[in-house]
């Protein structure tokens, strides 16, 4: 088993889950990259879609995946020990059931698939709905690693577009009590900027300045700085340096209109 990432758009990362020749997609805003991966790897068939949330470039692409003769005539997938009704699964929040969401899931929810455990987080606060997957192996092969979508971005945390600042806060709060070693697998490539600014609000900060100073050497490599892990984040990202709710506040606004 291992992660698969792909690029689209400008900056958004979709992840895929491989499991021999299935994949479980996360996040298909755009459906192109992953139809040429399977045009490329005509084995491989499409088990499921885990979704985080409703905006274009994390949902745009189901519908026409799902048309795709790539898929998987049986998934084994579980949600809470039962198998999915659908062919192809597609989970997340009920805001997104127009999108092509056939498999809704909330908080404490557990997808099963092969050896793989997922349990679903509630990480609302960039919108209104908003999950996070955290995921294991049953044989602790893989570190454990979770899709957080927007909320928690490598060197900072997803805009307040829908949601509500304080549920943001309690989310990243909820994200910063998983295991330290957790791959954090957010869905944009902003990490330079977000360092940028943190080197702006702790210039003598090293442990963000020696960070800073690796992120641009990846990007000047075209070098992916996703995934972090939750210990890097909780050393270096400004956002864990709020302690309570109105330095988040405060924060998130300076960071809002920061060019």
């Amino acid at each position: 088993m291992n992660i698969l990432q792909f690029s689209a758009f400008t900056d958004n990362y979709i992840w895929a889950i491989k499991n021999k020749n299935h994949l479980l997609l996360v996040d298909p805003g755009d459906h192109r990259p992953i139809e040429h991966f399977f045009l490329q790897n005509p084995s491989c068939l499409l088990a499921g879609i885990l979704i985080t949330h409703h905006h274009n470039d994390h949902v745009g692409g189901i519908l026409d995946l799902l048309d795709q003769p790539f898929l998987c005539d049986d998934s084994k997938i579980l949600v809470n020990g039962i198998k999915c009704r659908s062919k192809v699964p597609v989970f997340g929040p009920p805001s997104c059931e127009r999108f092509g969401v056939n498999t809704i899931v909330t908080e404490g929810d557990i997808i099963d698939w092969y050896d793989l455990t997922s349990k679903v987080l509630d990480i609302r606060g960039h919108t209104e709905e908003h999950l996070g997957y955290y995921c294991t192996t049953i044989e602790g092969d893989m570190p454990p690693f979770v899709f957080c979508g927007d909320t928690l971005f490598a060197g900072g945390c997803g805009r307040v577009l829908g949601g509500s600042v304080s549920d943001l806060f309690d989310s990243l709060v909820k994200l910063k009590s998983l295991p330290k070693k957790t791959l954090v697998y957010c869905a944009h490539e902003y990490t330079l900027n977000n360092l940028n600014f943190a080197v702006n609000i702790f210039p003598d900060d090293k442990e963000i300045s020696n960070r800073k100073k690796n992120v641009e050497i990846c990007r000047s490599r075209n070098i992916s700085t996703v995934p972090s892990t939750i210990e890097v984040e909780i050393q270096t990202n400004p956002f864990y340096r709020c302690l309570e709710l109105e330095q988040f506040k405060e924060l998130r606004k300076m960071k809002d209109v920061w060019s």
